[in-house]
């Protein structure tokens, strides 16, 4: 996807061209990989036996001939999961309750965002929501009991300043799993924008994805997209209609 930077690798070892017929020797994470738009990067993968007769992998970018960095994956999904698309989820929903989001703005992105939690829930995807301002844990989450979710966002206010940097902080420290979706609802006006993009890089190198939508009348387009790896990871919002539009095309993208 747009601006990876990080990938899974299984490795099998059998005749059988279905890979559940074979088995599994590892299941890898590979990190460094050079942030570029979707379908554009290359990698070379190099399996060998070492004189021991252990299998060794190595992946290198093509584009930087970067050896890249790998560890055993410690996530307990199986390969029968990833054909299947059973693999767990977690959605950080990072809502702008900030001062320059009262009114209409807050009260859009609560609608639309209780309707993407009652539509997307599933049995394999938690969703948790934090605010900016807020404390240092998510104010719901993560959840799939629309119930808990619902009844946290409709206890939103808009007061205070826009310390997004702090709530992607703690949104990262709170869903360690790789891989983790986060998503800011935001008009992009914010405290310390350079504290937000080094939050974001962050994310990103850790295998996260950052989608932004930009809402109200007044949005900072520029900056919001600044801190995606692509403009496609953005989407300007002006009422519930238009979120939960942007919001669905965000599922459609990693589901």
């Amino acid at each position: 996807h747009n601006g990876q930077s990080m990938m899974d690798l299984w490795m099998l070892q059998g005749d059988s061209h279905n890979p559940l017929e074979c088995a599994t020797l590892g299941h890898f994470e590979f990190f460094g990989l050079s942030p570029k738009p979707a379908k554009e990067s290359q990698i070379s993968i190099t399996y060998r036996y070492t004189h021991n007769g252990i299998v060794e992998v190595e992946a290198r970018d093509l584009s930087t001939d970067n050896i890249l960095s790998h560890r055993l994956s410690g996530d307990k999904y199986s390969l029968q999961d990833v054909l299947n698309g059973n693999i767990p989820a977690h959605i950080a929903v990072i809502m702008d309750c900030s001062g320059s989001m009262y009114g209409e703005a807050l009260d859009a992105a609560k609608v639309s965002t209780n309707r993407f939690i009652e539509e997307n829930i599933r049995s394999n995807r938690s969703i948790a929501i934090f605010t900016s301002p807020g404390g240092t844990k998510p104010v719901a989450g993560p959840h799939n009991d629309p119930r808990i979710l619902s009844k946290a966002l409709n206890e939103l206010v808009a007061i205070g300043s826009t310390d997004i940097a702090k709530s992607i902080l703690i949104a990262r420290r709170n869903l360690k799993e790789k891989g983790t979706i986060f998503i800011i609802l935001s008009d992009g006006i914010v405290d310390d924008p350079s504290a937000v993009e080094r939050a974001c890089n962050k994310v990103r190198k850790q295998g996260g994805r950052i989608f932004c939508i930009g809402v109200g009348p007044n949005v900072n387009r520029a900056f919001l997209q600044k801190i995606c790896a692509s403009k496609e990871d953005y989407a300007d919002a002006y009422d519930p209609l238009s979120i939960s539009h942007a919001l669905n095309n965000i599922i459609t993208q990693v589901d």
